[in-house]
């Protein structure tokens, strides 16, 4: 399964992967492998796929998606989701932008 994913392009991910890693009800194992395969996937798919699985309290795994959002990011916006919201935006921004995002002048 792991391999399998491995070759699951990142434009396939949403329609492919997601639908197994936010229903609440999928098998342990399988969940794993899931999980480990989206920590390699590209910022948007990780930080959007995190978000989601934060957010449904009946998901075994929210805990853990909310504890990886506030490492990554070095945020705790806690259950306010509407700000989670617009950081992981801002981060995209950021990063699609690249230091061009960033102000380096002297004041």
């Amino acid at each position: 399964m792991q391999r399998s994913l491995s070759k699951l392009p990142d434009a396939c991910y949403v329609t492919t992967a997601l639908p197994q890693v936010a229903n609440p009800r999928t098998p342990t194992p399988l969940m794993e492998v899931l999980l480990r395969d989206l920590d390699g996937r590209p910022d948007p798919i990780k930080l959007r796929t995190l978000f989601l699985i934060a957010g449904m309290e009946s998901h075994p795994r929210a805990n853990e998606a909310l504890a990886t959002l506030q490492a990554v990011l070095n945020i705790d916006y806690q259950h306010d989701w509407s700000r989670w919201d617009q950081a992981i935006s801002d981060q995209l921004t950021r990063e699609s932008h690249g230091l061009r995002g960033v102000s380096c002048r002297m004041h």
